[in-house]
C-alpha cells in the first residue's frame, strides 16, 4: 500500500504542475509568473557571496534571543489563535482512500509525508534565494531550514489536531488538561530555543541540538499519529459510518458553543452592504478571547527582549513602541484579517445568484475588516502620540499632540482600507491563487502559497505607493501653505484621508465588474 500511495503523491504533483502550466495560457497569470520568475532569477544572481542572512559577531547573541522569542510566539499561536487542521482530508480522499484497505497510521503516514515534502520544496527554495553560494554552506542552510520548518510544521499540526479533539469533546478533561496547559507553557519555550539554536548555532551548538530536534520531530510526528481527529470529521461524512454510530448507540455528540448575540439587529431590508457587514463582523467575532491575551504575550515578549538587549524604558521608547504596534496593524492587519472576498470565493456560485452588483458585494466585503481594524488602532496611535515626542511637527502641546493622533488614525485607517482593496482586488483577478478550503495549502502548494505571498506583498505595497502619491502630494502641500500648527495636522490627515478613501470608492466600482466576470471554475475549492 505505502507503493500505491506514493504513486498517489506523484500523480498529484504531477496533475498540480500541468494545472499551473495550462493557466499560463490565460495573459494575466502568464505575465505574473514572468514578473515572480524576473524576481527570483535577480534575487539568485545579485545575492552577496555569503548569502543574505549575515549576522556580525557582536549582535549574535541578540539575534539569538529574537529569534527563540519569535519561534516561541509563533509555536504558541497555534495553541491560542484560530488555526485549521493540516492533516484534513478533501471530499475525494475521503471518498476514495477513506473505504481502501488502508490504515488509519497509514493515511495519517501519507499526509504527514505530504507535509514534509512541502517543507523540503520550501526550505529548497529558501536555499535557492537567501543562501550563501558555496555549496557546502548552502547544503547547511538547507539542512538547518527544512529540520526548524519540518519541527514548527508537525508542532502546529499536532496542536492543531488536539485543539480540535478539545472541541468536540473529545479530549482530555479536569486535572489532565490543566497538566496538558502546563506542559505546552513549558515545553513551547523550550521548543523555541531549540529551533533558534539550529537556525543559528555554531557548529559545535549544532551537534548537541540537532538530535534533540529530531527527537522533538520525532515526538510530534508520534503525537499526530496518536491522533484521529481528522479522521472522526472525515469519516462523520460518511453514510456507513454513521448508521454504524447509530446502531452501536455512540453517536458523537460534539459540544456545542452558546450562541452569541450579534452586536447590532440586522434589519429585514436595507442594502446589501449591510447585510454582508452583519454576516463578516458576527466571523471576526467568533475569535476567541484569548487572541488578545495572545497580543498582550507578544508585547510582553517583545518588550522583555528590549530589556534583556540594555534598552532604557522611558516616555519615548514606549511611545515608538505603541507606535510601531500601529505600524503593524496597518501594514499586517490586513493580511491576517480575511474575513472578507478571499474568504467568500468559494460561495461564489451562491454569490453570483444574488441580484446585486459585484461592486456592492465588493464594497460589503470590505467593511467589516476596516472597522475591526481603524478600532484597534485607535489605542496605540493615541498612545504613541501622547508618549513620544520626536514624532510631534505643531509642538508638544495637548491640542498638538491630540491632532496629531486624530491626523494619524484618519490616515491609518485610511491605508488599512486601501490596503484591504488591493488584496481582495488580487483575489478577484487571481481567483485560481486563492485557497479557500481549510488546510488546502498545509499538504502542498507551498511554493505557489510563497508566490501568492510575494504576489500579495509587493504588488500590495507597489499599488499602495501608486495610490498614495495624489493624496500624499495634497496633504503635504496643506500642511506647508497653512504651517506647522495643529489645525494643519488635523487638515493634512484628513485631506489624505478623504482623496484615498474617494479613490477606493472607485476601485470598488472597477474591481466590482472583475468579479461579475470571474470563472466559476477558477476558484480553487480544494
Amino acid at each position: 500500500m505505502t507503493g500505491a500511495l506514493l504513486y498517489l503523491t506523484v500523480c498529484s504533483i504531477r496533475n498540480s504542475i500541468r494545472i499551473r502550466l495550462r493557466r499560463l495560457r490565460q495573459p494575466r497569470y502568464l505575465l505574473i509568473g514572468l514578473g515572480l520568475a524576473t524576481y527570483v532569477v535577480s534575487i539568485l544572481f545579485s545575492r552577496p557571496p555569503q548569502g543574505f542572512i549575515s549576522i556580525p559577531e557582536d549582535y549574535r547573541q541578540l539575534a539569538g534571543i529574537a529569534t527563540a522569542v519569535l519561534f516561541t510566539l509563533t509555536l504558541g499561536s497555534a495553541w491560542v489563535l484560530p488555526n485549521t487542521v493540516a492533516l484534513a482530508f478533501t471530499s475525494a480522499e475521503v471518498q476514495f482512500l477513506f473505504p481502501a484497505p488502508v490504515t488509519r497510521r497509514q493515511l495519517i503516514g501519507y499526509k504527514i509525508w505530504r507535509l514534509l515534502l512541502a517543507t523540503a520544496a520550501f526550505s529548497l527554495f529558501l536555499t535557492v534565494i537567501m543562501a550563501s553560494r558555496h555549496p557546502s554552506a548552502a547544503a547547511g542552510f538547507a539542512g538547518r531550514a527544512f529540520i526548524v520548518i519540518a519541527v514548527m510544521t508537525l508542532y502546529q499540526t499536532g496542536v492543531s489536531l488536539h485543539r480540535k479533539r478539545t472541541d468536540e469533546g473529545m479530549g482530555v478533561r479536569g486535572w489532565r488538561r490543566s497538566m496538558t496547559t502546563a506542559l505546552a507553557l513549558g515545553l513551547t519555550p523550550a521548543f523555541g530555543w531549540v529551533l533558534a539554536r539550529v537556525a543559528l548555532g555554531s557548529p559545535r551548538e549544532l551537534a548537541v541540538v540537532l538530535p534533540i530536534a529530531v527527537v522533538l520531530a520525532l515526538a510530534c510526528g508520534s503525537w499526530i499519529l496518536q491522533s484521529d481527529a481528522s479522521f472522526e470529521e472525515a469519516a462523520a461524512e460518511s453514510a456507513e459510518k454513521l448508521q454504524l454510530a447509530i446502531r452501536s448507540g455512540a453517536v458523537l455528540r460534539p459540544r456545542l458553543r452558546p450562541n452569541r448575540n450579534s452586536a447590532f439587529a440586522l434589519a429585514p431590508q436595507g442594502r446589501i452592504e449591510n447585510a454582508i457587514l452583519w454576516k463578516n463582523w458576527m466571523l471576526i467575532g467568533r475569535m476567541p478571547w484569548t487572541s488578545i491575551g495572545f497580543m498582550v504575550f507578544i508585547l510582553i515578549g517583545l518588550a522583555a527582549g528590549m530589556g534583556i538587549a540594555g534598552a532604557s524604558f522611558n516616555r519615548d521608547v514606549a511611545g515608538l513602541f505603541c507606535l510601531v504596534v500601529a505600524f503593524g496593524i496597518v501594514l499586517l492587519g490586513p493580511t491576517m484579517i480575511r474575513a472578507d472576498l478571499r474568504q467568500d470565493l468559494g460561495h461564489l456560485i451562491l454569490i453570483k445568484s444574488w441580484p446585486v452588483s459585484g461592486a456592492a458585494v465588493f464594497r460589503g466585503e470590505l467593511l467589516a475588516p476596516f472597522i475591526a481594524l481603524a478600532l484597534g488602532l485607535v489605542v496605540p496611535v493615541l498612545l504613541g502620540c501622547i508618549l513620544v515626542d520626536k514624532v510631534l511637527v505643531g509642538g508638544s502641546t495637548v491640542a498638538a499632540r491630540l491632532s496629531m493622533g486624530i491626523a494619524a488614525h484618519l490616515a491609518g485607517s485610511s491605508v488599512i482600507l486601501a490596503l484591504l482593496v488591493i488584496h481582495n482586488g488580487i483575489a478577484v483577478s487571481f481567483p485560481a491563487w486563492v485557497r479557500v478550503t481549510p488546510g488546502a495549502v498545509a499538504g502542498h502548494g507551498a511554493m505557489e502559497m510563497m508566490g501568492q505571498n510575494m504576489v500579495t506583498l509587493y504588488g500590495g505595497i507597489f499599488a499602495l505607493l501608486i495610490a498614495s502619491l495624489a493624496p500624499a502630494g495634497a496633504a503635504v502641500a496643506a500642511f506647508f501653505l497653512l504651517g506647522a500648527s495643529p489645525m494643519s495636522q488635523l487638515i493634512g490627515g484628513g485631506l489624505f484621508a478623504g482623496l484615498l478613501f474617494l479613490e477606493c470608492v472607485a476601485a470598488t466600482e472597477l474591481l466590482g465588474r472583475v468579479l461579475d466576470r470571474v470563472d466559476l471554475q477558477e476558484v480553487a475549492t480544494s
